[in-house]
C-alpha cells in the first residue's frame, strides 16, 4: 500500500485525519483511546457502533480486516491509531505479532517494518506501540521511528508501557507530535476501579483543562466508557 505523507499545502496527516471535535469553549475536555482491537469482529463492532464516536480506536495494524474497519470507524465518527507491535521486556515469550520492532534490529529494519504496518492502511492519525516495554525504554531503536514518524506527518501514542520510556524526550528532538496518556483507567477492569481511574481522569482535566485515557477493549471499560 501507499504511505502517508504531508501534503503539497503542508497538511499533515495527523491533522487532515482527525476528528473534528466541537468547541468546548471553556470547559475541560478528555480524550480517550481504546487499544486491541481488529482480533474480534463482535468486539470491533461493539467499540465501532456502541461506543461514543468522540472515543478514539485503535486497531492492531496486521489485522486481515484492517482497512476494512478504518473505513467503518472514521464512517461511524471514530478517530483512529494504528496500533503498531514493539519488543516488550518478555520477548520472545510474549509475541507481539508479525513485523514487530526490536531493539536489535538495524535502524533501517525497523523503519522498513514500520512502513509495513503504515502501508496496511489509510485514514489514521498515528501509531500506539502494542506491548513495547522494552523497545520504547530504548533511546537509540526508538529515535529513527519517531523521525519516520515526523517525516510521514503521524504522531505518536505513549502509553507509558515502559516506566522510564524515551519518547517523551526523543518526539521534542524528531519533530513529532505526542500524546502522553494521563491514566490507563483499566489496569483492574472492574466497574469499581474503572469509574475511581475515570474519576482521577475527570479531576484532572478539571485542573489542567485536558486530560488523557488509555483502555483496552474489555466488555467492562466498554459499558463504564
Amino acid at each position: 500500500g501507499e504511505l502517508p505523507r504531508s501534503g503539497t499545502d503542508g497538511r499533515m496527516a495527523w491533522r487532515a485525519y482527525a476528528a473534528q471535535a466541537p468547541d468546548a469553549g471553556d470547559k475541560p475536555r478528555i480524550a480517550i483511546l481504546v487499544s486491541g482491537l481488529g482480533v474480534s469482529a463482535t468486539v470491533d463492532d461493539h467499540a465501532i457502533n456502541g461506543l461514543p464516536p468522540a472515543v478514539s480506536l485503535a486497531f492492531l495494524s496486521f489485522s486481515d480486516r484492517i482497512k476494512a474497519l478504518v473505513v467503518k470507524a472514521r464512517t461511524a465518527g471514530h478517530e483512529v491509531v494504528l496500533g503498531t507491535p514493539m519488543e516488550p521486556e518478555t520477548y520472545p515469550a510474549d509475541d507481539p505479532g508479525p513485523q514487530t520492532l526490536l531493539i536489535k534490529s538495524a535502524p533501517a529494519e525497523n523503519v522498513a517494518r514500520l512502513d509495513w504496518h503504515l502501508a496496511r492502511t489509510d485514514s489514521y492519525i498515528g501509531i500506539v506501540p502494542m506491548m513495547g516495554s522494552r523497545f520504547t525504554a530504548s533511546p537509540e531503536p526508538l529515535r529513527p521511528v519517531l523521525a519516520e514518524l515526523a517525516k510521514r506527518g503521524l504522531l505518536y501514542v505513549d502509553t507509558g508501557a515502559a516506566v522510564f520510556g524515551a519518547a517523551p524526550a526523543l518526539a521534542k528532538t524528531a519533530g513529532v507530535p505526542i500524546a502522553i496518556v494521563d491514566r490507563t483507567i483499566d489496569r483492574v477492569p472492574t466497574k469499581a476501579a474503572i469509574d475511581h481511574e475515570l474519576a482521577d481522569l475527570e479531576t484532572l482535566a478539571r485542573r489542567r483543562g485536558w486530560a488523557f485515557g488509555f483502555a483496552t477493549a474489555y466488555p467492562s471499560s466498554f459499558d463504564r466508557l
